[in-house]
């Protein structure tokens, strides 16, 4: 192990240990207690451990150590979530850490991930985000990179790409897609319970009222009649 990398390690556990040791209350910021929270934000920089992508890089020449130090559960935890697999996608294109955040987040063994880095993304983004899916066997980039433009097809396009990805993987019963600036509210757990509610259900919007006509430049083929639907889907695997 480089010298770096031992550095890198050192001082992500000395952060963590000093964590640890302060008494700070998540509930009473979450009660709504002013005073204390003014006093917890003080705190807040000497928790700085800000990652860049040669940290990364860094990190994940050793992908044990690098699992290990970010905390990534490595247990289905439940026979209830080992049973029930979900497959995500996840179309990305800044911001490494907050990328590595959420799919320390999600992550669990039994689960699968495509994550699409925007073709317009820097070499040393692409190249963290690489080192970091080559960790893990369930974590992959998709083979296809698109050059992501907010109200064109191309913003569903490497939904699409990794929809087909991840069809090869057969155990996962529901698709779930994600950006790389969100954060999951509900435990893997409660996931599987919402999702075995469905029952095989989707949980998809679509409108033509409200549709943005103006962005459809040409008619669609074969008298399909488009529609605007939400940019995040629940999806269900099972087909007739």
């Amino acid at each position: 192990m480089n010298t770096s990398l031992r550095n890198e390690i050192n001082y992500v556990q000395s952060v963590a240990s000093r964590f640890r040791f302060r008494d700070i209350s998540c509930a009473r910021i979450f009660d709504g207690d002013e005073n204390y929270t003014e006093e917890a934000l003080a705190l807040a920089p000497t928790f700085n451990t800000s990652l860049d992508d040669q940290n990364y890089l860094d990190l994940t020449e050793d992908c044990d150590v690098f699992r290990y130090t970010r905390g990534y559960l490595m247990s289905s935890l439940t026979e209830e979530e080992k049973n029930f697999p979900i497959a995500f996608s996840l179309v990305v294109y800044t911001d490494t850490e907050m990328v590595e955040r959420l799919l320390r987040a999600i992550y669990r063994p039994q689960n699968y991930y495509c994550i699409h880095v925007d073709l317009k993304a820097s070499e040393s983004y692409f190249g963290a985000i690489k080192a970091i899916s080559e960790c893990f066997s369930n974590v992959f980039l998709s083979a296809k990179r698109v050059d992501v433009q907010w109200g064109t097809f191309t913003v569903l396009e490497p939904e699409l790409i990794c929809m087909k990805e991840l069809w090869r993987y057969r155990k996962w019963k529901y698709f779930i897609n994600l950006t790389g600036q969100e954060f999951p509210l509900k435990t893997n757990f409660e996931l599987v319970k919402i999702l075995k509610s469905y029952d095989g259900a989707n949980n998809i919007e679509g409108t033509i009222k409200n549709a943005n006509k103006e962005r459809w430049k040409d008619p669609p083929p074969d008298g399909l009649r488009p529609v605007k639907g939400s940019v995040h889907i629940t999806a269900s695997r099972w087909v007739g």
